[in-house]
């Protein structure tokens, strides 16, 4: 089990992102566009076409860890575990120095892997979520919130539960920055921040936080709309 769970967490260490804009366009993808080492980022610095390969790694590590764990018989529990520490190895990868993307490909993956009616009410989810509000960040922040519950409705065994708030509350410690974000671009407004909650912060206003905050100058990339994204906002979870 010692093996399996270090082995997880390494697989989701692959920095799938990073090397990609190192090989392709030479730079840090953690410090350009929403500075994020996530499928989202990379759709929108390095096109739709390697955005989707960054996705599908990502996935496919989260998928991986649960299968292998599988495959081996070290049971449920073990499964979902080692599904969490995939998605952690994603978010604080030791092969780029603890800074990794938000989790939310790899989560995708460790759904897919486990199975059952979840899979298709995860992705209606997203599908109705994506269609009202053009915000996929939003979409998956909301099926991954729902996940839990989701679980529990299927009758899927205790360890899934806790599967799924684990990851949870691993998306969830990777979003102090875009929370930040919100608090900034809705300035104490309740309407303000459920907007840009649904919709996603403007470019701009990211980048004049973050240039207040010490961030350094803005980029093109960050103030530019995004590849993924016709309202022209910048993604919250990728």
């Amino acid at each position: 089990m010692f093996t399996a769970a270090i082995s997880s967490y390494l697989l989701g260490s692959f920095p799938t992102a990073h090397l990609l804009g190192k090989w392709l366009r030479r730079i840090d993808i953690r410090k350009v566009g929403v500075r994020n080492m996530g499928a989202l980022n990379a759709w929108r610095v390095l096109g739709p076409f390697w955005g989707m390969v960054t996705f599908l790694v990502d996935a496919g590590k989260g998928a991986m860890a649960v299968i292998l764990a599988e495959t081996n018989g070290l049971g449920a529990q073990a499964a979902a575990l080692c599904g969490m520490l995939a998605v952690a190895g994603h978010n604080w990868p030791v092969f780029a120095r603890f800074r990794g993307g938000k989790g939310a490909a790899t989560g995708i993956g460790v759904v897919l892997a486990m199975g059952g009616d979840v899979v298709v009410w995860v992705a209606t989810i997203i599908g109705v979520m994506y269609l009202l509000t053009h915000n996929i960040s939003f979409a998956l922040g909301v099926a991954f919130f729902a996940l839990p519950a989701l679980y529990v409705r299927d009758g899927r065994s205790d360890a899934a539960v806790t599967m799924a708030v684990g990851i949870l509350a691993l998306i969830t410690l990777k979003l102090s920055s875009s929370i930040a974000d919100l608090r900034y671009a809705s300035q104490g407004s309740f309407m303000l921040f459920v907007k840009y909650l649904v919709k996603g912060v403007p470019p701009e206003k990211v980048a004049e936080r973050r240039l207040l905050s010490g961030g350094g100058d803005p980029s093109p990339d960050q103030i530019s709309p995004s590849a993924g994204d016709s309202a022209g906002r910048a993604p919250s979870l990728g």
